[in-house]
């Protein structure tokens, strides 16, 4: 299966340990057919200066020189002003794609669509964050694209608790409920859904950049979604795998540049919607202290709701519960 990945390579033979240039590859030897090596931190010597670039091994045995690799990148449609390929950015808002999003517009990697999908339950603060981000990119990238907000005409609210099912064992019953494991209806049909409609409005072939960091390895999925009877592919890259970034160097990236998510994570280990079922325990025991608002809304949702918030937990029983151990001054957060 194709991949497309991101490299930094000499951008010309005599660098003098200076220029370089970050471009954009699929990922198969162009000699024959197969999968190019593990990019690897290495070092170009001009005869006078080392540069810092990317190195890899094909274990086919052909070598990629970077002249030719150069000459690749220009004809693949790809890079540069004759590319063929929209790039979008998959922007969660979280840190791993605000990591990635800043460090492609830094690296001057093509960008051509920045996504952010409302599913109206986000935090505040991650609204106020993609304000604040917005505002960061038009200062200092003014020649980026800015952040286009999609979402899907049937909210969150509608779909959990009055949509009426088509299919399926439980065709005819009125919402989907509380996301589960096995059913994550609310990323697919507010998040994935979304970002596949937009991406098939183009007509063309798509690069979809993903903020998934190093060490999250089995998130990686490189299979392609053909659209208009294969006509056109949405093809996904996952830029922070390829700099070898992980969870925490995304995290600490976005500190040093003054993103704080209002604290978020220091209380949330995913700053996704603030409702979701999926939290543990400890994140929920934040929720309802730190966050009463959000967690009487969390109740009221709970009370409408067919199935169970938890499998071992109602709303109203975690309730009771946090007010005990908090009057007891802690409990176990597990």
């Amino acid at each position: 299966m194709d991949k497309i990945r991101t490299v930094c390579i000499p951008a010309c033979e005599n660098h003098e340990g200076f220029y370089k240039v970050n471009l954009l590859l699929n990922w198969i030897c162009p000699i024959c057919g197969e999968p190019r090596g593990e990019i690897k931190e290495g070092l170009s010597y001009d005869g006078s200066l080392r540069l810092n670039c990317n190195v890899w091994d094909n274990p086919c045995g052909h070598i990629d020189k970077y002249e030719d690799v150069r000459k690749e990148a220009l004809q693949n449609g790809l890079n540069g002003a004759n590319r063929t390929t929209k790039y979008v950015v998959n922007l969660s808002g979280g840190k791993d794609s605000t990591a990635m999003l800043l460090e492609i517009l830094q690296r001057n990697l093509p960008v051509d669509y920045i996504l952010f999908a409302d599913t109206s339950k986000d935090f505040p603060q991650m609204i106020d964050h993609i304000k604040k981000l917005q505002e960061y990119i038009k200062k200092k990238y003014p020649k980026a694209p800015p952040i286009t907000t999609i979402k899907c005409d049937k909210s969150f609210d509608y779909l959990m608790f009055e949509h009426i099912k088509t299919r399926g064992k439980n065709k005819g019953k009125r919402g989907y409920g509380w996301a589960t494991m096995r059913n994550r209806w609310c990323t697919s049909t507010l998040k994935t859904a979304e970002l596949d409609r937009f991406c098939k409005s183009l007509k063309c072939n798509v690069v979809n950049y993903v903020g998934i960091a190093v060490d999250e390895p089995k998130r990686l999925d490189y299979k392609i979604k053909y659209f208009k009877r294969k006509q056109f592919k949405l093809m996904k890259c996952y830029p922070l795998a390829d700099w070898n970034m992980t969870e925490a160097a995304a995290l600490q990236y976005c500190y040093d540049l003054g993103f704080d998510w209002g604290g978020l994570y220091k209380h949330f280990d995913r700053v996704s919607c603030w409702c979701c079922p999926l939290k543990n325990l400890k994140e929920l025991k934040n929720l309802y202290k730190y966050y009463p608002e959000l967690w009487q809304e969390l109740k009221q949702m709970d009370e409408r709701s067919f199935n169970r918030f938890r499998a071992d937990y109602t709303v109203a029983q975690l309730d009771e519960r946090f007010k005990r151990e908090l009057k007891d001054g802690g409990g176990n957060d597990n």
